[in-house]
Parts: C-alpha cells; sequence; structure tokens
C-alpha cells in the first residue's frame, strides 16, 4: 500500500497562483490568525494520482470547488453529498481532508455560520 502525502500550504490567493501552473492546487479550509483570514491549499503532484483520475481531473476539480463555495455558504447538505462522491478521487490525497470535512457537519450547525477557523498565531 502506497503512503500518500498532501502538502498543505497557507497562503493568499496571489502567492499560491503560480503553484498551479504545475501542480494541482485545491483550496481547503480558511484560518483567521491576528485577524486576518488566510486560505489552506492542498497542493497535488500529478505524479500522484492514477492515470484512470487524469481524465476526470478537471470535473473533480470543479465538484471540489462547489463543495468549498456551498460549505462557506453553510449549505452542509450538499456538502455531506459531495463528499460522498469526492471520496478517493485526487489519487486519495484529500480523502483525510474529507473525512475531517464530515465529522465537522456532523456536529450542530453554528449561529451565525463561519466557515473560518480561528487560530491562535
Amino acid at each position: 500500500m502506497e503512503l500518500v502525502r498532501m502538502k498543505i500550504v497557507l497562503a493568499k490567493e496571489a502567492d499560491i497562483a503560480p503553484v498551479a501552473d504545475r501542480y494541482l492546487v485545491l483550496e481547503l479550509d480558511t484560518f483567521r490568525i491576528k485577524g486576518e483570514e488566510i486560505p489552506s491549499w492542498c497542493v497535488v503532484d500529478a505524479g500522484d494520482i492514477g492515470l484512470g483520475d487524469m481524465t476526470e481531473l478537471a470535473h473533480y476539480k470543479e465538484q471540489h470547488e462547489n463543495l468549498i463555495r456551498n460549505y462557506k455558504k453553510g449549505d452542509l447538505n450538499f456538502v455531506e453529498q459531495m463528499l460522498v462522491h469526492l471520496k478517493g478521487k485526487f489519487g486519495g490525497n484529500l480523502d483525510s481532508y474529507y473525512t475531517e470535512l464530515y465529522a465537522r457537519i456532523q456536529q450542530e450547525k453554528p449561529e451565525p455560520w463561519d466557515y473560518v477557523i480561528e487560530k491562535e498565531a
């Protein structure tokens, strides 16, 4: 069994954009550190993705982006349905994130909804 390593980077969108030219870059959670909101990104090497998934990569990426967009809106029913579909995609690189996100949405939804995770610096 091969060990899959997901690389996670905290960076503003403008700072991560150059990396997206060479790697698959997917947005994950957003963190609030010292009052500043900073997104986290998963950086996946194409070599970590099986040939079967490569043909569907653009489709999976779009679905992941829809997942994040709806999570930010608080549409947790959509997120739950999409998590089932996305598990195992991207060579399994995001499965640990999807498992964590699923556990998070099973908890009572805070009101008002805030998708940003507070972190101490």
